[in-house]
């Protein structure tokens, strides 16, 4: 707005600016500074301005920066918050899984030419996918305006699919790359096929370790008898291992049959090896929402869910599956509400969560089950036996939820990361006993969390 002091005399003054209802100063800078911003950001008083006899001061200007809902300072450029939600949380090897990404712009200012990179690999070895957006009318969900540039306020949203594999072990395996259309032999196998023939013997991938010497046909083409099936449901020889139906690698199990006078395949980074896996890794920020199943798990998905003790039904507890609903109340299924506790409430959603083994959110040394975003109605696993910050397992001994007298664990919602970050109070904080002397349930609920799956060392149950 305009303001004129006049008549004035010659001498030192301040001006003092009141902020709007939901606005904050930006920071200070000079008197000089004619685009900046004059006032203290508490205050709202100038430093001393010098007036001479007929002088005249039109550059003292305040800024004025919008509050968030929560009344921390929307950043005052630009600035842009993420969050991945998984589509489904449980897959099996080398299932598939489609994660959505939404994208806020949390500041003041316009942006463009958006892109979204997920990177599911690790620092050393990135595997980098881009994220599709998801599309209405040709424009990006969210983008109100339809004019393609992403204002402030607005959320778009992505998609990313990742295929997953879990390590698992094998007998002399081999490991291979890039088995889109790669097939495995093992065994006997037809040699040099074209269009589906079926060959003769003494060809195909060769050695029980690594991809040997045996000769390739193309995709989709039969071999010999009784193989493992691979990714384009190639079938090798007789005695083979199964291919893994895998992202961009192939993993044999198994003893392999051996072949001669082949040549080896034609996709690159070709590895040998045994008892582990190849695919897609799964990092930290993915394991904290998809639970990888082998297909011969012990674990039940979905279907009907057990009513008893959880610990007497599959052992002890290393991984538990809760529902976020953002709430104040405990519902404990069987057993005293003195069990559980809840103080505070949670803010509006997207929120972030923290759940550990210690009763201060910012305790050094303690044990992280989860750390992450979270949304109203969002399933997330609370995870002992793999650290979800540095995705390794826990050693032994804490690769479990601890079963001694007055053991518990805790969780901390704050109404974003960057108030975690900055060290602010917890606006709600859930204590759950995980003692044996308690028997967890499914459907106890405290405050915003409802435990809907369980996995113990001898089995559990997760939600589809």
């Amino acid at each position: 707005g305009l303001y004129d002091f006049t008549n004035l005399a010659p001498g030192t003054y301040q001006v003092q600016f009141v902020a709007p209802s939901g606005y904050t100063f930006s920071p200070q800078t000079s008197i000089t500074n004619d685009l900046g911003s004059a006032p203290n950001q508490q205050t709202g008083i100038t430093q001393a301005i010098t007036l001479t006899s007929g002088e005249h001061a039109t550059n003292i200007d305040a800024g004025l920066v919008p509050l968030s809902s929560t009344g921390t300072t929307t950043p005052p450029g630009p600035s842009i918050s993420v969050l991945k939600v998984p589509g489904s949380m449980v897959v099996n090897d080398c299932g598939q899984v489609t994660y959505t990404i939404d994208v806020t712009n949390t500041g003041n200012s316009d942006l463009y030419n958006i892109q979204v990179t997920d990177n599911i690999g690790t620092a050393s070895q990135p595997i980098d996918l881009t994220a599709t957006p998801v599309l209405s009318d040709g424009y990006n969900v969210g983008d109100t305006s339809h004019s393609g540039v992403f204002t402030p306020g607005e959320t778009w949203q992505y998609t990313v699919t990742v295929d997953y594999q879990s390590p698992t072990g094998s007998q002399s395996g081999g490991q291979g790359a890039n088995c889109d259309t790669n097939q495995q032999g093992s065994g006997q196998q037809g040699s040099s096929w074209d269009s589906g023939q079926q060959g003769g013997q003494s060809s195909g991938w060769s050695q029980s370790s690594g991809w040997g010497s045996g000769q390739q046909g193309s995709s989709g083409q039969q071999g010999g008898q009784s193989g493992g099936q691979g990714d384009n449901n190639q079938q090798g020889g007789q005695s083979g291992g199964q291919g893994a139906n895998c992202d961009t690698n192939q993993q044999g199990s198994g003893q392999q049959g051996s072949g001669s006078s082949g040549s080896s395949g034609s996709d690159n980074n070709q590895n040998s090896g045994s008892g582990t896996s190849s695919c897609v890794t799964v990092t930290a920020s993915d394991t904290k929402e998809i639970q990888v199943l082998a297909p011969n798990s012990d674990i039940t998905v979905g279907g009907t869910a057990p009513t008893g003790n959880l610990a007497a039904l599959y052992g002890t507890a290393q991984t538990l599956e809760f529902a976020f609903n953002p709430g104040d109340t405990i519902s404990l299924a069987k057993g005293s509400t003195a069990l559980a506790a809840v103080t505070g409430a949670a803010p509006s959603t997207p929120a972030f969560l923290e759940i550990s083994n210690t009763a201060n959110p910012f305790a050094s040394g303690s044990q992280i089950y989860f750390e992450g975003s979270v949304t109203t109605g969002e399933n997330i696993y609370a995870d002992a036996a793999l650290n979800p910050l540095t995705n390794t397992a826990n050693p032994a001994g804490s690769d479990h939820f601890s079963t001694a007298a007055g053991s518990n664990l805790y969780a901390f919602v704050f109404g974003s990361q960057a108030d975690f970050q900055a060290g602010q109070a917890p606006s709600e904080t859930m204590t759950y006993s995980t003692a044996s002397s308690h028997g967890m349930y499914l459907g106890d609920t405290v405050g915003s969390l409802k435990l809907v799956g369980y996995i113990g060392d001898q089995g559990g149950h997760l939600v589809a």
